[in-house]
């Protein structure tokens, strides 16, 4: 498996991890994304539009994955605050 492929399986996993509620941890993503941006630029000329197509879709999914943490950390807050401020008990 490639770097690429390994990153985007790592990004699959860890969207549907939260889908199922899950907190994840994110260690290394940064610096494995930054290692494969660092050896693009070492590929061959007719191997980059490939890679190039590859690192937008990689781009699209962490994007999609920041979008999904922010919610559930907003959840996460918001259900924290009701717990805190006893929403939904009557006084």
């Amino acid at each position: 498996m490639t770097a690429l492929a390994d990153i985007t399986a790592a990004v699959a996993a860890a969207q549907q991890a939260l889908a199922e509620g899950a907190i994840v941890e994110l260690d290394g993503l940064e610096a494995a994304v930054a290692r494969l941006c660092e050896a693009a630029s070492e590929t061959p000329a007719a191997e980059r539009p490939a890679l190039m197509a590859g690192l937008a879709a990689l781009a699209d999914e962490l994007d999609r994955l920041a979008a999904d943490i922010a919610r559930q950390s907003g959840a996460a807050q918001r259900c924290r605050a009701a717990t805190a401020y006893g929403a939904g008990e009557e006084s």
